[in-house]
Formats: C-alpha cells, structure tokens, sequence
C-alpha cells in the first residue's frame, strides 16, 4: 500500500466510510489526477467502492 493509499482509507474512515472525490481532494494533500489513478488499484483490491463521485469503505 501506497502513502496516498493509506491517506485516502484514513480520510474515509474518519468520515464514516464514505466521501466524494472532491471532498478528498479538496481534505488532503493529493491532487485529482494522484487520485483518480490509485482509486482502481484501490478498488481491484478490495478497499473501496466507487459509484461516479462517491468513495466508501468495503
């Protein structure tokens, strides 16, 4: 796992497990690009689940 991985599951686990993808960017030191490429790692390892804008926890 990334640094900007870890920061992005600690974001979501502080916000009740969900949060748009502007909030995270907008919340943390990643721009939207950084995060838009990590969220599919993410998501093909089980660590979270996108619908359009919204990331939440699994």
């Amino acid at each position: 796992m990334t640094k900007t991985e870890a920061l992005v599951l600690l974001y979501l686990e502080k916000t009740d497990g969900r949060a748009t993808t502007g909030d995270i960017v907008d919340d943390l030191p990643i721009n939207n690009l950084t995060l838009h490429s990590i969220l599919p790692h993410m998501e093909t390892d089980g660590k979270v689940e996108r619908q359009e804008d919204y990331v939440r926890l699994q």
